[in-house]
């Protein structure tokens, strides 16, 4: 990674029209020594042994087979219960039309 200046600091904040004063430009300096500390050290690791990830996570199967869980399964009956209005076979809605639709 480059080593940036405070130059290149004030050319990034004037290209988003921000005139950063000299509090703001030491603070990005420090955040900037950090990310740059931070990925000097993940440089170190090993990871020559390391294969690379399909996916993180467990792997998932595109073949497993449905199961029906009954706890969530809800019955006509209960559902017409629910509704304001039905007519003992399906629920009846008032169709709203705007703008000719």
């Amino acid at each position: 990674m480059s080593k940036l200046t405070e130059k290149d600091f004030i050319a990034m904040a004037n290209k988003i029209y921000i005139n950063p004063n000299k509090d703001v430009l030491n603070y990005l300096k420090q955040e900037y020594e950090q990310i740059n500390f931070s990925l000097q050290k993940l440089k170190k690791i090993n990871i020559s042994d390391v294969e690379p990830l399909v996916r993180v996570g467990l792997p998932i199967s595109d073949l497993r087979e449905d199961e029906e869980d009954l706890n969530i399964v809800a019955n006509k009956e209960k559902i017409l219960m629910n509704a304001s209005e039905n007519n003992g076979d399906y629920i009846v809605i008032k169709r709203i039309i705007k703008d000719g639709i």
